[in-house]
């Protein structure tokens, strides 16, 4: 009869439904119970029995009747079940522009020097320089002509007085672009606890680039459902994305649109016309029309991607849980890469089609074992990770070549962590554990991987209702990694191309193999300390040291591109975090402020192929060299004499050597971030600050236009007479003899620029890379509903709209043809992205 009793009361005093007083029940049957068994005998204290209440359900939803079996009870809701619907809206609008670019000189016409002068030199005669007579000293004769429609140039008083005025041709435009991502979830709950799960994704991305004539497009689906069946979860996911570009770079297309455009004289527009009938409308034969190659090229780039994963995991069982994974992708990326007939350096045409399939395979499983200790200040986790991975890549090149590579990796796993917590907020843990690695691509097997963490927390003091806690941790690790066999290393046929023949450049090669390497080692040791107080700040120091053994890298050996271990390399480097929160009075206005800031030092410890040229040109490139920074810049310089002088020829220039030398260094001194967030009620204000200190940067992009006389600086430069360079003769004596940069008397290739050839010499081009930036500015406002929609949130932003740097060329962060690894090289590097935009999120 107690436990019936008991029953009857657990209702009230959980749920609490009536907070009316209760009434004498005066029915017989009441009574008769209350006589039989009077509760005011009963203590639940006295009792020793307990009862387990196996679930509850809502707390303010109805029931549909109790149970009890044993000392159990059991709960049941009115509606176990819920079906809960969730989602969000994301849409961005943009705006963009080309970022900074070179100056160019508007006052000087297509044309060179002669014995009797300057001349102006039409596109009829296939001129490629800019050292011609000055726009001012031109005009139009008026009769029909091929090139231009108002005629051909004439001296001033020979034409129909009409002046010229510098085109400016421009490839660039102002874009638009579009995304949207909608995303869907529903979950189906038992007792408030998750038993299925639904999602549904979304995306669209149309977008125009700065250039004319190519857009880039994205559509993506993506899915996942889950499932609690009893002891196992199940997770199943797939995702879908299919991408397609009017162009691909992988050749440096586009940076070929950008140099024919900045190489046009300013006497000749681009835009009256790509087409003659015989053939491309350009200001030479020897130079495109930029929209001749972009319109109607029959290029492409298409993209299709594909992943799915089924996850089956179970949670602590006998103190081990543990999982399954697999995963498999399959990518394929096909393109067209041409230039049309009439084009410059191919006349007739060249096409071929690329395509490349990838497919992977990767099983992955995990344990994790959790030991109870009788000490509660002991606890310990116990894991083991395998993972076997099967990877294919195939590239046909055609009608060229083919390429096929195939990897199976075993990587496993084994850690032991153990932690000691005396007291809230201060512990130390130790993890010990050791890798193991082997595949059929190398000749290696690793057993001995070690890894070991020491990590402590302690609490300093408390200070104003925080604590102020200081953390530790020191890590060593050893792990091996091996290249990509899907990462394409055709970049490598642009090392055996020189800075003159670049335009011809037209990639059809790529890896041999991947098989018999070493595999690369990272022997990583890291010091970590923090100091946090959620009131006052958050200071975090990181110090760290990688060694890097058995490096690899491709090799242009011919027309062939070989893999090679190049040799070790470290890099020592230290991080340091501010960050600090601050909320005012009115607990409206709320502040927060981060300060990053990053150094670190790389060195090539030793080179198995010492001069390594790793991306550039074959006259100019990063480098591996025993002993020197990582990508030191390698090219030609001036001779200089034991005190560092140059050393000045008969002529009165300076002269340059014959081999090449270290140049410069593009790593930087350091780079340091600020990021400053600002909340008013709703409004959010956020702006991010980066200041990049040294680093170098060839300017293969003002060699190219000096050499031609289209940049700012020859057209500034060229009526300088009389100039005496600072320096000494090959006998020692000082230099005395004066020069005029430009004689319009003399041979133009006995000029300042062009005298030294295409590239000039590497170390005049080398100019300081340091850049302030603002990359991102941003504000924010936001809606809260309690109906269908939650919560809506709308925001414009400005990215990467402010560059300060001295260097004289594009933003000098962006990459040469887009290939990896190239900083510190400009050879007609696209233009930074700038965007204003505005975006909208919308959460139901």
């Amino acid at each position: 009869m107690k436990y019936l009793l008991a029953l009857l009361l657990l209702p009230a005093s959980i749920l609490a439904q009536e907070s009316k007083p209760v009434e004498h029940i005066k029915s017989d049957a009441y009574r008769h119970l209350i006589a039989r068994d009077s509760a005011s005998h009963y203590s639940f204290s006295a009792s020793p029995d307990t009862f387990k209440i196996k679930r509850f359900p809502e707390m303010n939803g109805p029931i549909r009747r109790i149970t009890y079996s044993g000392k159990s009870i059991d709960i049941h809701s009115q509606y176990p079940y819920q079906l809960r619907i969730s989602g969000s809206y994301n849409s961005d609008i943009a705006i963009r522009a080309a970022g900074k670019q070179p100056g160019l000189q508007q006052s000087y016409s297509q044309g060179r020097s002669s014995s009797n002068g300057l001349l102006w030199q039409g596109p009829e005669t296939n001129e490629l320089f800019s050292y011609g007579p000055a726009l001012n000293n031109l005009e139009y004769d008026g009769k029909p002509y091929l090139y231009d429609e108002k005629g051909s140039l004439v001296a001033t008083g020979k034409g129909n007085g009409k002046t010229v005025v510098p085109y400016s041709n421009n490839v660039f435009r102002t874009a638009t672009s579009i995304s949207q991502n909608f995303n869907i979830m529903a979950r189906l709950m038992n007792y408030n606890t998750l038993e299925h799960e639904f999602k549904l994704g979304f995306s669209n991305i149309n977008e125009q680039t700065y250039i004319q004539s190519n857009n880039n497009a994205l559509t993506a689906f993506n899915t996942s459902y889950l499932a609690k069946i009893k002891w196992l979860t199940v997770t199943a996911k797939y995702r879908r994305s299919t991408s397609s570009y009017s162009n691909s770079n992988n050749n440096g297309f586009l940076n070929r649109v950008f140099q024919d455009n900045i190489l046009t004289p300013p006497s000749f527009d681009n835009s009256q016309g790509y087409t003659l009938n015989n053939g491309q409308r350009s200001y030479s034969k020897n130079a495109n029309n930029p929209f001749y190659l972009l319109e109607d090229n029959d290029n492409y780039l298409r993209k299709n991607y594909q992943q799915a994963s089924l996850l089956l995991q179970r949670n602590y069982y006998q103190k081990v849980k543990y999982s399954l994974l697999q995963s498999w992708e399959n990518n394929t990326d096909k393109s067209k890469e041409s230039y049309k007939p009439f084009s410059a350096y191919y006349p007739n045409g060249i096409s071929f089609i690329r395509e490349k399939r990838d497919k992977s395979y990767e099983l992955n499983g995990a344990a994790e074992y959790s030991p109870k200790y009788t000490d509660g200040d002991f606890n310990s986790q116990l894991n083991f990770d395998y993972n076997l991975s099967n990877v294919q890549s195939n590239i046909n090149i055609s009608p060229y070549n083919n390429y096929h590579y195939q990897r199976t990796a075993n990587e496993s796993r084994f850690s032991f962590r153990t932690t000691y917590s005396p007291e809230y907020n201060n512990n130390v843990s130790l993890t010990v554990g050791n890798r193991t690695y082997f595949s059929n691509t190398t000749d290696q097997t690793f057993l001995f991987l070690p890894q070991v963490t020491l990590e402590s927390n302690y609490k300093l003091a408390t200070i104003s209702n925080g604590d102020l806690m200081l953390s530790l941790n020191l890590g060593y690790s050893d792990v091996v990694s091996e290249r990509l066999i899907t990462q394409s290393y055709g970049y490598s046929n642009l090392t055996g191309t020189s800075v003159a023949a670049a335009s011809s450049y037209f990639p059809v090669t790529e890896a041999l193999s991947f098989d018999h390497l070493k595999a690369s080692r990272y022997k990583d040791a890291t010091a970590f300390f923090s100091v946090r107080h959620y009131k006052i700040l958050d200071l975090g120091v990181n110090l760290y040291s990688k060694n890097i053994i058995n490096q690899v890298a491709p090799i242009l050996n011919g027309s062939q591109i070989n893999l090679a271990n190049i040799g070790n390399q470290n890099i020592k480097g230290l991080d340091i975090s501010v960050s600090r929160d601050v909320t005012y009075s009115s607990n409206k206005f709320k502040t927060r402020h981060s300060l990053i800031f990053t150094t670190y030092k790389s060195k090539v410890t030793k080179a198995d192929h010492n001069f390594l040229a790793l991306n550039g040109f074959s006259d100019v490139h990063t480098t591996w060299i025993e002993g020197q920074p990582m990508n030191s810049i390698v090219g030609t310089a001036w001779i200089r004499d034991g005190n560092g002088n140059l050393v000045i020829g008969d002529d009165g220039y300076p002269m340059p050597q014959k081999s090449m030398q270290i140049i410069g260094d593009p790593n930087p001194e350091f780079i340091l971030k600020y990021d400053n967030l600002i909340y008013y009620g709703r409004w959010s204000l956020g702006a991010i600050l980066e200041w990049k200190k040294g680093g170098e940067q060839w300017n293969g992009t003002q060699a190219m236009m000096d050499y031609y006389g289209v940049s700012a600086t020859s057209g500034a430069q060229r009526n300088v007479k009389g100039y005496v360079f600072q320096g000494v003769h090959t006998d020692g004596s000082p230099n005395n003899t004066p020069v005029d940069f430009y004689d319009p008397n003399a041979s133009v290739y006995a000029n300042r620029w062009v005298r030294y050839g295409p590239g000039g010499v590497g170390e005049a081009y080398i100019q300081k890379a340091d850049w302030l930036r603002l990359n991102n500015i941003h504000l924010n406002y936001y809606f809260n509903f309690r109906k269908i929609i939650r919560k809506l949130e709308t925001g414009i932003y400005a990215r990467n709209i402010l560059l300060w740097t001295p260097y004289k060329g594009v933003d000098p962060a962006q990459l040469l043809f887009d290939q990896p690894g190239t900083q510190g090289l400009d050879y007609f590097n696209l233009p930074g992205l700038k965007s204003i935009g505005i975006n909208v999120s919308i959460q139901f």
